[in-house]
């Protein structure tokens, strides 16, 4: 068994609490009691506490029903009050990189956050409840003893995820992942095979990259795929398919943006949209019925509601590519993560920001109120519709979306 098998959150706030199983991700709700019932658990073990209640014998069949007969050894717990939940934390850990991509945004290679600033901001994000605490570059395997950092993390219950280019994978990361759950690894692949792939990230990257994502299988670790289309990999989205079907792990899909340099990478919205329909189930948004056991408001994504960026320089952003002085709620080389979330300007204007017309439009439960960094990017105001995902709304449900309206 290892050591953070299940991680516990507790809001006293709201009274509210999240018990998460940390292979998968599952999560169930707690109220107060059955919060408490765990947490006497935890203490006492399940041996010692069979018999004494009703809800606790609940608690104790819900544990062996889901192979926790030993949750004192498995169990971290973390209390805190926060009126606005901060559930995720993504670090820019460092801004070097052994890649030299094509299609990347950054612009120098050089930032990177002292150690103990970096372990000071872990303490802060648990301190506030934060679950889920990622790391991401620049190159994050890079980092100096970045095996400790991530061992750190997870010894407070959080879980992370890492966002790599998977070139190296360090020997001593590896122990960690045999010694510890909740580490996921988000792996980025621009081809499907040596020639589509080494073109965007240089030579021999590509066998790289696949021999150390079949090697985290092995070692049954988490790992997903991230694809940014351009115009020179658009066209082997199906060869992307047979790829992600070989491994069996899941490919996600997202689009480049030309933020400085190598516009002739960018493709069109239906250069992308007409992608997008090769790929099973793309339209699940929209035909799906299921039930979201976590309520997140459905936004489109929980930047400045629920999550932040923190730039390898300190700034704490909206989002990977709003987290410039514009989109920051302030640094944590001068402030506290604390007093930045829940006191700043920005964060207090920003969040709950939606698209314009979200609250007119008929096929909203698509989009959710779209991306707020593409609108900004492309039509430059962090209220507009995200019009790529307006048309794609119209191409699923033929229903026009209140944004184009007179446009089509």
């Amino acid at each position: 068994m290892k050591n953070n098998e299940i991680s516990i959150y507790f809001n006293n706030f709201s009274s509210q609490g999240i018990l998460r199983i940390n292979k998968d991700g599952t999560i169930f709700l707690l109220n107060k009691a059955t919060f408490l019932s765990l947490k006497f658990l935890a203490k006492y073990g399940i041996e010692n506490s069979a018999g004494i209640n009703d809800t606790l014998d609940k608690v104790i069949y819900f544990l062996n029903s889901h192979g926790f007969p030993k949750i004192e050894n498995s169990v971290i717990i973390k209390e805190f009050s926060s009126q606005i939940p901060l559930k995720r934390v993504q670090l820019e850990i460092t801004k070097r990189c052994n890649l030299r991509c094509k299609h990347c945004y950054i612009s120098e290679y050089k930032d990177v956050l002292e150690s103990s600033t970096i372990y000071e901001l872990i303490d802060e994000a648990a301190s506030l409840g934060v679950m889920d605490f990622d790391l991401t570059g620049g190159e994050p395997l890079l980092y100096q003893n970045v095996e400790q950092i991530i061992e750190y993390i997870l010894k407070y219950g959080m879980c992370t995820t890492i966002f790599t280019n998977a070139v190296v994978i360090p020997d001593n990361l590896k122990k960690i992942l045999k010694k510890y759950q909740g580490v996921k690894f988000r792996v980025s692949l621009d081809g499907w095979n040596s020639e589509s792939h080494d073109y965007i990230r240089g030579k021999g990257n590509f066998c790289r990259t696949l021999a150390n994502i079949k090697e985290l299988i092995g070692l049954k670790v988490p790992v997903e795929v991230n694809v940014i289309l351009n115009s020179k990999n658009i066209i082997g989205v199906k060869k992307f398919r047979e790829l992600s079907n070989e491994l069996k792990i899941k490919f996600r899909y997202d689009r480049y943006l030309p933020f400085s340099r190598n516009d002739f990478l960018s493709v069109t919205d239906e250069e992308y949209i007409e992608a997008l329909y090769n790929l099973p189930n793309f339209d699940s948004r929209a035909r799906t019925i299921k039930e979201n056991i976590v309520d997140d408001h459905k936004f489109y994504c929980g930047a400045g509601n629920s999550y932040v960026f923190v730039t390898a320089s300190g700034e704490v952003g909206f989002c990977p590519t709003l987290s410039n002085t514009k989109f920051s709620g302030g640094n944590i080389l001068s402030d506290s993560l604390a007093k930045i979330w829940n006191d700043s300007i920005f964060f207090n204007r920003i969040r709950k920001v939606r698209c314009r017309f979200y609250n007119e439009c008929p096929v909203n439960f698509i989009c959710q109120g779209g991306c707020r960094s593409r609108a900004e990017f492309f039509n430059g105001k962090i209220t507009d519709p995200d019009i790529q995902e307006c048309k794609l709304a119209y191409r699923i449900s033929g229903i026009v979306p209140a944004a184009l309206k007179g446009r089509l």
